[in-house]
């Protein structure tokens, strides 16, 4: 099984990845690195990923998600998240402590 997590700030205290690039290609992903600024430029870049990572900025709104149906959401965590934008409509949930958001199906 292999599977696409398109990592979506335009750069984080974390890049280059290369501890996470290691684990996700243990398993079979792949990180791609889409660098947006804004909910429009998601929706261009992403393609058809099964994983939307989100450290910072721009939010996932329930358009971004609508946009991308290869990705169903599965858990939000982090400090930031708005339940009113994409909640629980879209299959939404969300853990308060952690500092990524992570978008999966």
């Amino acid at each position: 099984m292999t599977f696409q997590v398109f990592q979506v700030d335009p750069g984080t205290a974390l890049e280059p990845f290369a501890e996470e690039r290691i684990v996700l290609e243990a398993v079979g992903g792949s990180l791609v690195f889409g660098k947006c600024r804004t909910e429009d430029e998601i929706i261009e870049r992403a393609g058809q990923p099964d994983v939307l990572w989100l450290i910072w900025r721009p939010n996932i709104s329930r358009q971004v998600l609508e946009a991308l149906p290869s990705v169903r959401p599965g858990r939000s965590m982090g400090r930031g998240f708005r339940a009113d934008r994409c909640g629980g409509r879209n299959g939404a949930r969300h853990g308060g402590r952690e500092r990524h958001q992570l978008w999966h199906g």
